[in-house]
């Protein structure tokens, strides 16, 4: 019987401790008011990984524009691919779709994005060509998407930490739903495009027809 007596204050002691909301609207609601800074969608922790979300949002950005660069380049009368055109649009718009899906999580949270952090990658410190060949295109595609779905393994390691400040499980499954699967679904779709246009180019003789085919095919796939 005493131990009960002496549990129940302990609990309503640890609940008191975290009405931290409820404190401040008690206190702004009195003659003398006050704030309430504490009542926010802020829990978990999301102002531990508050940075990485707005890194990832900000490389999100930043790989839209260079598939842009690469839709541009094959949509001008020179290359005229209407296929790659139209597949690097597409990675474009998705890319930029998923930063705003990052913005907006990060405010469901409670938080702001900064767009002001900014983590660059090595390969990217070097001039970059987008004015490529069709092969060296897809290449480069491969490339840039690989970057972005490690980073999201990347974001995912640092959120699934077993301590307690900076796990958050809610962030895991918003990375894993919206990204992780996405992203090996595409991983494979331009490799698999890269090597199946490698091997129609084995033919010089033919690579002009191969090259047309092979854009009508990915014209298709792409819709």
């Amino acid at each position: 019987m005493k131990l009960a007596l002496l549990v129940v204050p302990f609990i309503f002691a640890q609940a008191f401790a975290v009405e931290h909301c409820y404190s401040e609207v008690v206190g702004a609601c009195s003659p003398v008011g006050g704030g309430v800074e504490n009542c926010n969608a802020k829990y978990g922790a999301i102002n531990e990984i508050h940075k990485e979300l707005s890194n990832y949002a900000n490389l999100l950005i930043n790989k839209n524009w260079q598939f842009l660069l690469l839709h541009t380049h094959f949509s001008n009368y020179e290359a005229n691919r209407p296929g790659l055109t139209k597949l690097y649009k597409k990675y474009a718009d998705k890319l930029w779709e998923d930063s705003i899906k990052v913005a907006k999580y990060i405010t469901k949270r409670g938080g702001v994005t900064d767009f002001s952090y900014k983590k660059v990658a090595p390969a990217e410190t070097n001039i970059e060509n987008y004015e490529l060949t069709e092969i060296a295109s897809l290449g480069k595609g491969l490339d840039l998407w690989k970057y972005v779905a490690n980073e999201v393994f990347h974001v995912h390691a640092e959120v699934g930490r077993r301590r307690e400040t900076v796990h958050d499980a809610e962030t895991l499954s918003f990375l894993e739903n919206e990204f992780v699967h996405d992203h090996s679904e595409i991983v494979r779709k331009l490799s698999g495009y890269t090597n199946d246009l490698k091997s129609l180019l084995s033919n010089p003789n033919d690579s002009n027809l191969a090259l047309w085919f092979f854009d009508n095919y990915v014209a298709k796939a792409a819709e």
